[in-house]
């Protein structure tokens, strides 16, 4: 069964224990549950072992992949092929990121995952959600972060629900009384011209 870790930033050095355990976890190769900038989600490395147990855990078929959050600094230029996007596609990419924005982008030359020409990415911001901020920059790695829930069904946010669902098949839950769920994040295809707002 997974851990509990009932985080708030009202307190502040045992949030900052769960950020550098959350990080721990996901560095070892455990998937965790966070709240994200947006709604809570599942959290794994970038690996084709982190790929093929999301699909099982999330029930998801196989040619639906995920996305992929990255820290603050890391080079976009490792899972995307900067050089394909036109210069307003790029003006785009610097107006929606960091922020609630996924980007599909063209999928960098070297990058085993996902099939096919093109990637999704968000980079989060510090402003939307601290606690994730701080794990994933503390990770300082590619994460795949699917929404919390299986396939085809709501995203789950209260904790009951989400022990019943995916305690036995998480490594950790982190979870904060405080965190209101939002939206998913907005979808943009910046690999189209004219750019499409997907969701």
């Amino acid at each position: 069964m997974a851990e509990v870790y009932r985080i708030t930033a009202k307190k502040k050095s045992e949030f900052d224990s769960a950020i550098k355990k959350a990080a721990s976890l996901l560095m070892e190769g455990g998937m965790v549950v966070m709240p994200s900038d947006t709604i809570y989600g599942l959290f794994c490395n970038f690996s084709g072992n982190g790929i093929e147990k999301l699909h099982a855990v999330k029930q998801r078929p196989a040619d639906k992949p995920f996305l992929l959050v990255l820290p603050a600094n890391f080079p976009l230029d490792q899972i995307v092929n900067m050089e394909s996007l036109k210069p307003e596609a790029l003006d785009k990419l610097k107006m929606l990121m960091p922020g609630k924005n996924t980007l599909i982008l063209p999928k960098g030359k070297n990058m085993f995952y996902p099939d096919g020409n093109t990637i999704a990415v968000r980079v989060p911001s510090r402003k939307d959600n601290e606690f994730f901020f701080e794990a994933l920059n503390h990770y300082n790695g590619p994460l795949l972060a699917p929404s919390l829930n299986l396939h085809g069904q709501k995203p789950l946010e209260d904790l009951d629900d989400i022990i019943l669902n995916f305690g036995e098949k998480v490594d950790a839950i982190f979870f904060d009384a405080d965190f209101v769920p939002g939206t998913a994040s907005e979808l943009w295809d910046l690999t189209v011209t004219p750019f499409q707002k997907l969701r």
